[in-house]
């Protein structure tokens, strides 16, 4: 890791910790740098504001590792894998996504629906579907998913990942939009 993304990581880190017991709107920069032991110049050579921050934080720690190159064959291993990320930072997940109007919502749904976007590619084995189709799915699995996982979260009610894929999977094998039939129903 280069001494760049080191200290993002760092930096990373501090709002992850702060924001498990604070809201977003508590935390300031300031905090951020203190507790991650650089001083607020730093801070924004490497970051605009608190939400590319968040953004970046989303992205590297919990979305990137998990999603990027999910297909038919792996993504129960992935999700699960992300699920439990999740639930050990659960008091930073509620923190940083308390409604739909918070600044990380918009760019999680975006990343999630491009991840969704190469799982349909993948799996469209025939190139049947067009682009508006493809783009129609991945927001379409994007929001749901996110809704689904964010209320797993809050809700803590002992539900474990497994069975949350298990739900998932029946609600997409359920699903009118014919792509997710065989896109669960492909080997594994």
């Amino acid at each position: 890791m280069s001494e760049g993304e080191s200290t993002k990581q760092k930096v990373a880190n501090a709002l992850m910790e702060l924001a498990k017991t604070e809201p977003l709107d508590k935390i300031t920069v300031r905090d951020i740098s203190r507790l991650s032991g650089i001083n607020r110049q730093t801070f924004y050579y490497h970051f605009k504001d608190k939400t590319e921050l968040l953004n970046w934080v989303y992205e590297t720690n919990f979305l990137r590792p998990y999603m990027q190159d999910m297909n038919s064959e792996n993504w129960r291993e992935r999700m699960r894998d992300f699920l439990y990320k999740l639930r050990e930072n659960r008091g930073f997940v509620m923190n940083s996504t308390i409604n739909a109007f918070s600044p990380v919502f918009g760019y999680i749904i975006q990343v999630i629906a491009d991840l969704f976007r190469q799982f349909v590619i993948s799996d469209d084995l025939k190139r049947s579907l067009s682009d508006s189709q493809i783009e129609s799915y991945a927001r379409f699995m994007a929001f749901g998913f996110f809704g689904t996982v964010r209320d797993w979260v809050r809700k803590d009610d002992g539900e474990s990942p497994e069975r949350l894929i298990e739900m998932m999977e029946d609600n997409l094998k359920s699903g009118s939009t014919g792509i997710t039939t065989r896109l669960i129903d492909a080997p594994v």
